[in-house]
């Protein structure tokens, strides 16, 4: 009996404890609840906003119109314009995403006035990071890396001619080795300095089904070799054959200095010294895009 009645006593000082607790969050709610207005309100400079107050302050949802035509609808915190929304401009941009603290910053689209749109990364304001950019007056569009508002780093850029280059980019323009796919089905694969081809590269000629070995000077061809082995002036580098062009070839293996060219065009060495078919020393420049880097011995 008397174990019955000392549980029974338990379980009502546990109740009266969940009671109170009850008492206290629904007093919590309804203070926070009371703190938090709707409400209509014209500023000084005729700015209006509506929407979510707490002790009198913007926080919450609602909407903000500025008297130089300025609409911004979604999130505020502590006054300031916070979390997801949309804001519009007088000049026709519409930007929506996230903000932080009242600028950009995270994830968003932004559609300008000309109608080119970009989706992405924002950083402080500005467009940095991954995102995909088209311009609605060439149809050309763009999907990488961006840098302060311009294609900075590695990305694929597609014309409306049905040209696309994929590769790298500096401060909005090619630089640094790509590939460029033509309308033609040749492929080219090299190098780039300021939007130009500039420097080496292969060219695969689909139609007549060769390799062609390239320099370029900023957009200029400077030469154009195709890559076949020479017979009488063999060159083999890691089991695979390469065409060499230099001083001499003894007992038809290359010989000396000169240049040399993988005969799949993956690879090349501008200058480079050979003693009867055996690389001596010359940097292996990649003619692709997954390595692109210089190997050296």
């Amino acid at each position: 009996m008397a174990v019955k009645q000392k549980l029974r006593s338990s379980l009502n000082e546990n109740y009266a404890l969940l009671v109170l607790i009850l008492l206290v969050v629904t007093f919590s709610a309804t203070e926070l609840d009371a703190r938090t207005v709707i409400r209509k309100v014209t500023d000084d400079e005729g700015n209006v906003y509506e929407g979510e107050l707490r002790d009198g302050v913007r926080h919450g949802t609602g909407r903000m119109e500025w008297i130089d035509g300025t609409v911004y609808e979604g999130d505020f915190r502590e006054g300031k314009i916070h979390g997801n929304g949309k804001m519009s401009v007088p000049d026709g941009e519409v930007y929506t995403g996230t903000f932080e603290n009242e600028i950009r910053h995270g994830y968003g689209i932004l559609v300008f006035l000309n109608g080119d749109i970009y989706e992405g990364s924002f950083v402080k304001g500005v467009i940095s990071g991954e995102g995909f950019f088209q311009e609605k007056a060439t149809g050309d569009f763009y999907r990488g890396l961006f840098l302060r508002g311009k294609r900075h780093g590695e990305g694929t850029l597609s014309y409306e001619d049905g040209r696309t280059y994929q590769g790298w980019f500096r401060e909005g323009l090619k630089e640094g080795f790509g590939e460029l796919y033509q309308s033609d089905g040749n492929t080219y694969r090299g190098f780039f300095s300021q939007d130009f081809r500039h420097g080496e590269g292969v060219l695969d000629n689909r139609a007549q089904n060769s390799l062609h070995f390239q320099t370029w000077d900023n957009g200029e061809l400077v030469s154009n070799e195709l890559i076949e082995v020479v017979e009488n002036c063999r060159l083999v580098i890691e089991g695979q054959e390469w065409m060499f062009s230099g001083d001499q070839c003894i007992d038809g293996l290359a010989h000396g200095e000169g240049r040399a060219v993988n005969k799949d065009g993956s690879a090349y060495i501008s200058y480079g010294k050979f003693v009867l078919g055996i690389r001596t020393s010359g940097a292996i420049v990649s003619l692709t895009r997954q390595s692109g880097g210089t190997n050296e011995d």
